[in-house]
């Protein structure tokens, strides 16, 4: 199954209590909604297997977050701008240039996936 469409259909709060809830091992990388249990899959799910993979939860959960964090989408979307701004410029404070290029992506990814799921957080 795919995250974000079992993102859709289960919400913010259910997802972030199954990704904290997560035995995190090398035994686990797929949650079995219908059983509600955590176990390992050797191949990644598809949009008709009944598992999701964990690592792909874990990253929209964590998107959301980032999104929240910047205040929502249209504010995620101008840190963006903003960085790209200032990066084309040479302008960037006690960090990096490969740290702020990091960062601009994450975020940028977080905005991909939270439009992707369409859910208020």
């Amino acid at each position: 199954m795919n995250a974000n469409e079992f993102m859709k259909k289960i919400g913010f709060k259910a997802a972030k209590s199954i990704v904290n809830r997560w035995p995190f091992s090398t035994e686990t990388d797929v949650y079995l909604p219908e059983m509600k249990e955590y176990t390992y899959i050797a191949i990644p799910p598809t949009e008709t297997d009944p598992y999701v993979s964990l690592a792909d939860l874990q990253r929209i959960v964590e998107s959301c977050e980032i999104v929240e964090s910047l205040e929502g989408l249209d504010r995620a979307k101008l840190f963006i701008k903003h960085r790209e701004f200032n990066l084309e410029r040479g302008i960037y404070f006690k960090c990096t240039i490969e740290g702020i290029k990091k960062r601009v992506d994450r975020v940028k990814q977080a905005v991909l996936d939270v439009e992707s799921i369409t859910v208020a957080i």
